[in-house]
């Protein structure tokens, strides 16, 4: 007999935080996040113990995608401007902070088969007594033991396949229509990190 088991995954994740052109906004601090936090784990075992023959385990991480985007495209200031009002003080009139952040996390991405075909260390271990109980008997029927005794074969695989990970963070927008932003600090700020990748396979007969 031949056991064989696959596991495929994928995924597509996108954040999007958008203040779009032409509006106006008002306030003392304005922060416009786009954040993804994402953890992978891909894995599939194949055990054929006894009389098992083969084993054939695949673990296949197909296109992740991961996308965050945080864009702040309006007017900015600390009071909405009035058309009636000259000779206003700009230092007055701005806001204190504009923070446009996108992140990309993935604090995970691990990918993993394994196959064991027969009697593994474990299992020789507990079953050892029994082995030598049946030794005996074995020596009376070699030929016969040989005759069934069939070749062991394992295999795994692990793949991970056309992964990407992005992260953008913009203001402003069409030069045409391009905003008035009015604050003392301006950040802009992406992140893209993907830790804890990991492709293991191992097999055991």
């Amino acid at each position: 007999p031949v056991d064989i088991s696959v596991a495929y995954t994928t995924a597509d994740v996108e954040a999007n935080a958008t203040v779009a052109e032409g509006a106006t906004v008002a306030a003392q601090n304005a922060h416009v996040t786009a954040r993804n936090d994402d953890s992978f784990d891909t894995s599939v075992s194949v055990i054929a113990l006894g009389t098992g023959s083969a084993g054939i385990a695949a673990a296949i991480a197909d296109g992740y995608t991961t996308d965050a985007n945080a864009h702040f495209g309006a007017s900015l200031s600390a009071v909405l401007d009035d058309p009636t009002t000259t000779n206003v003080d700009e230092s007055q009139t701005s806001a204190n902070s504009l923070i446009v952040e996108a992140e990309s996390m993935t604090s995970k991405d691990s990918v993993s088969a394994s196959t064991t075909v027969g009697a593994g260390l474990l299992v020789r271990f507990f079953t050892a007594p029994v082995a030598d109980a049946l030794s005996a008997v074995k020596g009376k029927f070699a030929s016969v033991f040989d005759a069934i005794n069939v070749i062991k074969f394992g295999a795994s695989i692990a793949l991970t396949l056309d992964e990407t990970h992005t992260a953008s963070a913009t203001i402003g927008g069409d030069p045409a229509h391009a905003p008035t932003i009015r604050a003392n600090q301006v950040a802009v700020v992406a992140n893209t990190l993907d830790q804890g990748v990991r492709s293991n396979a191992d097999s055991s007969t």
